[in-house]
């Protein structure tokens, strides 16, 4: 398993994934089957067959952009030992990997999917993982998701032409937290009662708009707070974003910010 956070992106089109049942475990495929979308259900197979991958070959922390070729260079019929399993369409719960039928715990997993592309992360901590395409969105977006804190932020620090991709970077930031949470009770609106704090070190990366950066970050709500480490990955006109607890104990006590 890897020892610190791992990240991979690959391109679902490019991908035959008729070729890749095999690697599948039978209870793998039974919840992709789910999916009677076939866009969703592709997605649902492409995504445990990275992180089969990023179990598997124990890849250096940090992110890499796979091929194909990779992928088929790595893959044999020992995958189907690995699984990762998250629930059928109708029931969908926080991945859990698997070993040899045992649930394995001392690492979490995570996926996201962006136009054709779709990214896992596996780390040895509670994380999430988010992939978002950097756009000007809906004045709704702006006005509901983020604090009043954050809206300063942003003004204050970056000039407006810009203020589109800093806020999809916290919209990635607090999906990704969503994710790692693994709590059903939360949702994206509490957003806009979560604070994204990020350090001078990770504000100024972004600030410099550098392809890949990495940094500490507080997510708040009222009286709760939780010190996070984030990595961010520009990926063509995409902000692909991990978040993994600085503690890998989840507090219990969070309530999302509802009031």
């Amino acid at each position: 398993m890897p020892q610190a956070p791992s990240v991979a992106l690959v391109n679902r089109s490019e991908m035959a994934l008729r070729n890749w049942s095999s690697v599948l475990s039978s209870r793998e495929r039974f919840e992709a089957a789910s999916y009677p979308n076939p866009n969703r259900r592709e997605r649902s197979v492409t995504s445990r067959i990275v992180g089969k991958y990023l179990i598997a070959t124990n890849p250096v922390a940090g992110f890499q952009r796979l091929t194909i070729a990779q992928i088929l260079s790595a893959g044999n019929p020992e995958w189907q030992e690995v699984e990762l399993l998250s629930g059928t369409a109708a029931k969908r719960s926080a991945p859990r990997i698997f070993w040899c039928g045992n649930a394995y715990t001392d690492a979490s997993a995570s996926s996201s999917h962006c136009g054709p592309y779709t990214a896992s992360l596996v780390a040895p901590s509670r994380a999430g993982l988010d992939l978002e395409r950097v756009e000007t969105r809906h004045p709704d977006f702006y006005a509901n998701m983020f604090s009043a804190d954050e809206k300063k932020w942003v003004s204050a620090r970056f000039c407006p032409r810009r203020s589109h991709e800093v806020f999809t970077f916290l919209w990635t930031v607090k999906e990704a937290f969503l994710k790692a949470s693994q709590r059903n009770d939360l949702s994206i609106w509490n957003f806009s009662q979560w604070t994204v704090e990020a350090t001078a070190a990770l504000e100024e990366s972004l600030a410099r708009q550098e392809a890949h950066s990495a940094g500490r970050a507080i997510i708040r709500s009222g009286g709760f707070s939780q010190d996070v480490e984030i990595g961010v990955h520009r990926v063509d006109d995409m902000f692909l974003t991990s978040v993994c607890y600085v503690d890998a104990t989840i507090g219990t006590a969070f309530d999302g910010g509802a009031r």
